[in-house]
């Protein structure tokens, strides 16, 4: 639907439902983010579809963006870049630590490991 953001840093492929904006000249995938969550209302407010809204590229290309200057842009993506990185670290952690929890929790459950092996083997 309208609205999913995500930014990849592996190569993707995506079918027409989406719209892809590769940010490899002036403009970095940070600030396209924001300048895409902040103008959210006006993209949707472009969509159409009887079955999903989903907006095409022919209405989105239309939209005006605020260009910042060299300085301004470098300074906005010194910020905000280790806090995309902490992000996908945190999350990265989260999901391995949801895959031990699952591989762990019916081995607990069914008595095969108790809860005194695991404390041996984390301290």
């Amino acid at each position: 639907p309208i609205g999913y953001l995500a930014i990849t840093e592996i190569p993707v492929a995506i079918n027409q439902g989406f719209i892809a904006m590769r940010c490899e000249q002036f403009l970095s995938n940070y600030y396209i983010y924001f300048w895409s969550q902040q103008n959210m209302d006006e993209i949707k407010s472009r969509g159409n579809g009887s079955t999903f809204m989903e907006i095409s590229k022919s209405n989105f290309r239309p939209m005006q963006i605020v260009k910042p200057n060299e300085v301004e842009l470098a300074e906005f993506n010194r910020i905000i870049k280790p806090l995309f990185e902490k992000i996908k670290n945190n999350s990265l952690q989260s999901r391995a630590l949801e895959d031990q929890r699952n591989s762990l929790l019916p081995q607990l459950l069914s008595g095969e490991i108790a809860i005194s092996m695991i404390e041996e083997v984390v301290s």
